[in-house]
């Protein structure tokens, strides 16, 4: 019985020292397992940095969009006015020709008239 006894007791310290062993090994684990979580943490927010960065980017890039728009719409509208003014321009210059053209023809008018009214005396 003192043999039984001793294994007894043996089996019970090796159990003891496995107990121990694992419980070691759990808190090990667990202490691996906090370090894993939180730089699951810090990534997840670095991650949700980064996902507001990118929106406040987009957001920048879409006004950038909406005032090139606006300033194509603005060159569009400046040509069309350029060439709303050449084309005024070109008819002022031609209306000028004609202006002159009948200045030069009223001119040589008023010469004939003033040869005609030299036959005339007052």
């Amino acid at each position: 019985m003192r043999s039984a006894s001793l294994r007894t007791a043996e089996r019970i310290s090796l159990v003891s020292d496995r107990v121990s062993n694992g419980e070691s090994v759990i808190r090990t684990s667990a202490a691996s397992l906090t370090r894993i979580s939180t730089e699951i943490e810090s990534s997840r927010d670095a991650i949700a940095l980064i996902v507001d960065a990118s929106d406040a980017q987009r957001e920048e890039a879409d006004a950038l969009a909406r005032e090139i728009e606006a300033i194509s719409a603005v060159a569009e509208q400046n040509a069309a006015t350029s060439q709303e003014v050449s084309a005024v321009v070109e008819q002022q210059t031609a209306s000028m020709a004609h202006v002159s053209d009948s200045s030069q023809h009223l001119a040589e008018i008023a010469n004939r008239l003033k040869g005609a009214m030299t036959r005339f005396e007052l």
